[in-house]
């Protein structure tokens, strides 16, 4: 069971990996060229959709990380864990408000902190993606 957390995990991890990395070069920078008349409404359609595919990830990747730490004794996957909740409490604590700030709002200085407070997030999750691949070629190679 715990090889299908690993996986699943990994899954979870790396595919967040690479659409943060999508979002931080093309979709985020894409918002300076929304016109003003369908800004307010692009960014609650983006807000909508997005959390709809990251959501469930997200979620699937916190509990496979926490169950991998409870199961695994892993200086690896404790580190990991640990910088997922920071990439948690980053997403909650300044991603999501500067969003609610361009629904309501849409400034340029809202979507430059956007790309700019993004960059944490996106790091974070390349880390983990190289944390869970050392992971796995440990678990498979090293014994």
């Amino acid at each position: 069971m715990t090889n299908s957390f690993v996986l699943i995990h990994a899954f979870s991890c790396f595919f967040m990996t690479g659409l943060i990395w999508v979002i931080q070069v093309l979709h985020y920078p894409s918002f300076h060229y929304i016109g003003k008349e369908f800004a307010k409404e692009f960014n609650r359609f983006h807000v909508f959709r997005i959390t709809l595919i990251v959501a469930p990830i997200m979620t699937v990747e916190l509990i496979t990380a926490i169950l991998l730490v409870k199961s695994l004794d892993s200086t690896l996957l404790y580190l990991n864990l640990i910088l997922l909740l920071i990439t948690w409490l980053t997403t909650a604590l300044v991603s999501m408000p500067l969003h609610f700030k361009l629904i309501n709002k849409t400034k340029n200085k809202y979507i430059r902190s956007l790309i700019i407070t993004n960059w944490p997030r996106t790091i974070l999750w390349t880390l983990r993606s190289y944390l869970v691949s050392v992971y796995i070629y440990r678990s498979l190679y090293a014994g």
